[in-house]
């Protein structure tokens, strides 16, 4: 499941579900009253917003990613079945509206264990990074980001962000108060590693990068947050053994209280 927050303190939650057929899942989405409360009594084909009968009845939802404007309407990206190469989708609830037609955006080009994150910024535009396999192929993954402007129908032209040839996945994306892109995801150029990077909104200039990890590594699924100073927070994870991992922790925070002035890493 994913959550997010709403300007009156509201609270949407988007998952994908089985509950409806024991085959073939679809999207749900439920959202609270603004003291965070939810309603217990609505029911699940209530609170779903795809219908496989609008697909011919076939073909898994699955991993939905969920961002809300200022609007208050949910923006959110998911991928087709439960493995590789899957269709990347895309589609708008609007705040009290129950069924999204989901445009799908990449064919072939993202991966369920891989799930592409959608973030909306300030201004309204949504921003959606993934880990593309159509590119150069499964195993060889690149970073791709879409974008749709505030007001436009549709996105812009998909855009690697990464120029090297090394495999770079595991993206997550938030968008801070100046409309600069962080990104965060692992690379593999040199060994293993996860790396933070801030980019210029138009062309997706490269402007800073940080390498968050000390030592090659088994790093997995970076998620970024930023606060309202544009301060940023990332975990990640690390598989140690096949029934054991640790979770990771860094920033470049600095509180008044604090001597912190730079990234610091934490496990």
């Amino acid at each position: 499941p994913k959550i997010a927050t709403h300007s009156d303190g509201m609270v949407s939650i988007a998952w994908y579900d089985f509950g409806l057929d024991g085959n073939i899942a679809d999207l749900f989405l439920k959202t609270s009253d603004p003291a965070g409360v939810f309603d217990l009594g609505e029911t699940l084909p209530q609170m779903r917003i795809t219908n496989k009968n609008d697909r011919g009845g076939i073909g898994s939802y699955s991993v939905p990613d969920l961002a809300v404007d200022l609007d208050g309407n949910h923006h959110l990206c998911w991928v087709s079945g439960l493995g590789a190469a899957a269709d990347l989708f895309y589609a708008e609830a609007i705040e009290g509206g129950t069924t999204v037609n989901g445009t799908l955006l990449q064919p072939g080009a993202t991966d369920f264990f891989d799930p592409p994150h959608i973030t909306v910024s300030e201004e309204g535009d949504v921003w959606i990074a993934y880990a593309d396999e159509a590119l150069k192929g499964i195993g060889d993954e690149d970073i791709v980001i879409l974008r749709r402007r505030a007001g436009q129908p549709g996105f812009d032209t998909a855009t690697p962000v990464l120029t090297d040839s090394a495999r770079e996945y595991g993206p997550d994306i938030e968008i801070d108060s100046k409309g600069f892109v962080h990104l965060v995801w692992v690379d593999e150029r040199s060994g293993t590693h996860v790396y933070h990077g801030i980019f210029e909104p138009e062309n997706l200039t490269l402007l800073s990068e940080v390498k968050l990890t000390e030592t090659d590594g088994n790093w997995e699924r970076p998620s970024i947050l930023l606060d309202d100073r544009d301060q940023v927070y990332v975990l990640w994870e690390e598989e140690i053994g096949f029934n054991s991992g640790a979770i990771w922790f860094s920033t470049d925070a600095a509180e008044p209280s604090s001597r912190v002035g730079n990234w610091n890493l934490y496990d």
